[in-house]
């Protein structure tokens, strides 16, 4: 029997190894690959570098296919060229002679395993680090183009000239990990929402590109500037003021199919973990300091709930104290108004202490420049008067003044509250804080977006095993086939091995549709290993029922 074994190996293994590299130099060579990199700016190494990784995938994918195809022909052959029927009538029982197809399943099972749950989320990520050190160049062509570098619809930066500094010229702790562009003749716009926040020039620009991390990284060095700000009706000089750091999207974008395992359990398990979703569960921790901040204010303005009509908020710039006559919050956005205002403002480092008293204000939470760490901004309206404490008799009127920000991290009773929520609950649908109608809309839209996600990884999680599992099946089908029909020609063959790799590819179709839509919960499951199990107790029918011993 190992002289027979080792000829069915031997002819698997020949078949086996020039399918493999066919249909790889079809995947690989095929065309179309190129253009998508190209259509993201990087050059001709780069994409050749890309291509390196992709043979190695293509081997991957293409395991499975190809050992399908060398168990159907080389049996298929031996059928037809009387090599079974010879055995039969030496007395050798069948199911023995379909070893070596076995142990080809159980090689490209094992090999499917690691390779789509290890290997090709491993070189998806150095395709990303290509692309990631090649994020400079692609800036670059947009300030080339006349295109504005934009982020997150708020920050609008536009360049008359762009140059990469040699490596040369940087100091030895930003050699590696690091590049730098030098733009000049820059201008910029910051918005928040669809108001203006401010817009200004810069005679020079240095952008810092940070490949160190996770996710790449950029900051702006604005330097020797002008600026007017819009709410503050102010117009700035500034020798240096730096923007960032700002994360960046990358030009090819990752997917929940080229994560590894380890990974995807990590998600499923946390799925804050998942950027999307961390991106989402940041707007809604936003929105959850928002309703911090009212409650915080109801707590010290409202006297129904022990307030003294009166709150402070201080941090290491500035401290803010109100005196309010009346509060109200807008139940859809949770902006406060507050009515017959008196505010006493101090700032570190200046002496001169302001009194403003307005018949209105608005305050409400937006972003701040440092990362993450919102700000409290205060707008009087209405008949607003300005003093200098000490000197009542000059009294300045104005239509509307904005006070200075303030750093909600700063403010001990709101920051507390905060870190004490469990932000887990707005995962859920039993979620009973009463936020604003606004913010519950964005908070259902997180829901629907972690249901999509969850229910796709769990797909993908089954997805994989059953292909592994499914592969040992598919594989000896196609050899028990290949000698029912006797398919020793090669399209003989190729429609014989169809018939379990379709009926595979269909059912696995269908069970990614159904992950793509929770609303359908485990249908992808059991659709995934209800098609293993058919083909399984296929494989049982073939052999105990056609192949005779």
């Amino acid at each position: 029997m190992k002289t027979l074994y080792a000829y069915f190996a031997r002819e698997m293994l020949k078949a086996f190894t020039l399918t493999l590299v066919a249909l790889t130099l079809l995947i690989v060579m095929g065309g179309g690959i190129a253009s998508i990199f190209t259509s993201q700016g990087l050059g001709a190494d780069e994409i050749g570098s890309v291509f390196i990784f992709l043979v190695p995938v293509a081997l991957l994918y293409m395991t499975p296919v190809a050992a399908l195809f060398a168990a159907t022909i080389t049996f298929g052959r031996a059928a037809s060229e009387n090599e079974i029927l010879a055995c039969k009538a030496a007395g050798i029982n069948l199911h023995r002679v379909l070893f070596p197809s076995l142990a080809l399943g159980l090689i490209a099972g094992v090999v499917a395993f690691f390779g789509f749950n290890y290997i090709v989320p491993s070189l998806a990520w150095k395709v990303e680090d290509i692309t990631r050190r090649d994020v400079p160049k692609i800036v670059a062509s947009r300030f080339l183009r006349g295109k504005p570098l934009i982020y997150e619809k708020k920050v609008a930066i536009w360049a008359e000239t762009c140059e990469k500094v040699p490596s040369s010229d940087l100091p030895e702790k930003y050699r590696d990990g690091f590049s730098f562009l030098r733009l000049t003749g820059v201008s910029f716009q910051e918005m928040a929402s669809n108001d203006l926040v401010r817009i200004g020039t810069a005679d020079e620009t240095l952008i810092k590109f940070d490949s160190t991390s996770g996710s790449p990284e950029i900051t702006l060095e604005l330097q020797k500037g002008r600026s007017y700000d819009a709410q503050r009706r102010q117009y700035l000089e500034f020798d240096y003021q730096m923007i960032g750091p700002i994360g960046i999207p990358m030009a090819i974008k990752r997917k929940i199919q080229f994560e590894n395992l380890t990974t995807l359990l990590e998600f499923q398990a946390n799925p804050v973990l998942i950027p999307e979703i961390d991106d989402l569960m940041h707007q809604m921790r936003r929105y959850m300091k928002s309703y911090f901040l009212v409650e915080v204010f109801k707590d010290e303005i409202v006297l129904d709930r022990g307030g003294d009509a009166r709150i402070t908020l201080k941090d290491q710039n500035s401290e803010i104290s109100l005196y309010v006559g009346g509060f109200r919050n807008d139940p859809t956005t949770g902006r406060i108004q507050l009515n017959d205002v008196d505010a006493v403002v101090k700032e570190s480092g200046n002496p001169i202490v302001r009194n403003y008293h307005s018949n209105l204000a608005t305050i409400q939470l937006n972003d701040g420049l440092e990362l993450h760490s919102p700000i409290i901004q205060i707008d009087l309206k209405d008949e607003v008067q300005y003093s200098i404490q000490g000197d009542a008799s000059k009294v300045i009127r104005k239509p509307k003044e904005t006070l200075p920000a303030i750093a909600f991290k700063a403010q001990e009773k709101m920051n507390r509250a905060f870190e004490e929520f469990d932000e887990a609950q707005l995962l859920k649908a039993s979620f009973a804080v009463p936020i604003f109608s606004d913010h519950e809309e964005k908070r259902q839209k997180l829901v629907r977006k972690y249901e999509e996600y969850h229910s796709e990884i769990r797909g993908e999680i089954h997805l994989r095993m059953a292909i592994s599992v499914a592969a040992i099946a598919m594989i000896v089908m196609g050899a028990m086939l290949g000698i029912i029909m006797k398919g020793g020609q090669v399209l003989t063959a190729v429609f014989i091995s169809m018939i379990p790799g379709v009926f595979l590819l269909i059912a696995f179709l269908v069970a990614r549709s159904f992950a793509d839509q929770p609303q359908y919960g485990y249908t992808s499951v059991l659709v995934i290993w209800g098609a293993t199990t058919v083909l399984y107790s296929g494989v049982g029918v073939l052999g105990f029922k056609f192949l005779k011993r």
